[in-house]
C-alpha cells in the first residue's frame, strides 16, 4: 500500500495531472484517502486541499435566519457589491445600435 502510495505521489508529481480519477472510490483506506489532500494541478498553480478560500467578508451562517428563509451570507455579499458600485460607480454603456436586416 505504501508502495503505491509513493508511486502515485510520483505520477502527480511527474505528470502533474488535472485530474486523478479513482473508479469506485479512493483505495487502501486511510493510505488511499492520503491522495485527495496531496495537492491539485489548476490554473497553472498549485491548489492544496483543506486550505480553503480566504473570505474578502466573514459573515456568520445564522441558521434561524436560514430556517425563516433568509440568506444571510448572500444579503451581506449584495451589500458589499452595493457599496462598491456607489464607492466606485461604473458608467452604463449605451446600447448598440440594432442591426439592419435588409439589403437595399
Amino acid at each position: 500500500m505504501q508502495t503505491w502510495l509513493a508511486r502515485t505521489k510520483d505520477l502527480v508529481n511527474k505528470y502533474r495531472p488535472d485530474l486523478l480519477y479513482f473508479d469506485g472510490g479512493a483505495p487502501f483506506g486511510e493510505i488511499g484517502l492520503e491522495i485527495p489532500n496531496y495537492a491539485n494541478w489548476a490554473d497553472g498553480k498549485w491548489i492544496i486541499e483543506g486550505t480553503d478560500v480566504s473570505p474578502d467578508v466573514t459573515v456568520e451562517q445564522d441558521q434561524t435566519a436560514v430556517l425563516e428563509g433568509r440568506d444571510p451570507q448572500l444579503d451581506r455579499a449584495i451589500a458589499y457589491l452595493k457599496e462598491q458600485i456607489a464607492a466606485k460607480p461604473v458608467p452604463r454603456p449605451s446600447p448598440p445600435p440594432f442591426p439592419v436586416k435588409i439589403k437595399k
